[in-house]
């Protein structure tokens, strides 16, 4: 006589199995995995042209949107050479993602700083849901959503 797993256990493997087809790869409209195949290539066009200003040495980092974080988020670290003015890099950087099609995002963190003096990197944190009004009179309104 074969044995069958308990309920319960199937009840469990039902429950991820569900869960896993939610996942943040594939939102209920359907739109989820091409959204995120969007997010990557506008990522990937962010961070060639952020590498092409100039002083820039290299650029780390990434666009992040799971279940923990479901609003979106960048995190970009940019290398410049000495005498590169680290304000004017990071006011580039956050208008590159201010004015991109990420979507969703709600938050950039950009760090600007040289390899040879660490310590004297900056750190500029955007909230584009409070700070909207700002981005938007300094960097022109924020394009559509895809």
């Amino acid at each position: 006589m074969r044995r069958w797993p308990p309920l319960s256990t199937l009840a469990v493997l039902l429950v991820l199995m569900l869960a896993g087809c939610a996942g943040s790869g594939s939102g209920i409209s359907g739109r989820g995995d091409d959204r995120d195949a969007r997010n990557r290539a506008e990522w990937d066009t962010i961070a060639g042209t952020l590498r092409k200003l100039p002083g820039v040495s290299r650029v780390d980092g990434g666009y992040r949107r799971d279940a923990s974080n479901p609003g979106g988020a960048a995190v970009l670290s940019i290398t410049v050479e000495p005498g590169t003015d680290l304000q004017r890099t990071a006011d580039d950087a956050v208008r590159s993602l201010w004015l991109s099609r990420l979507d969703p995002i709600t938050s950039a963190t950009v760090t600007v700083g040289t390899a040879d003096k660490p310590k004297d990197a900056i750190d500029r944190h955007v909230d584009f849901k409070f700070e909207r009004k700002q981005l938007t009179a300094s960097y022109g309104p924020r394009p559509p959503s895809n």
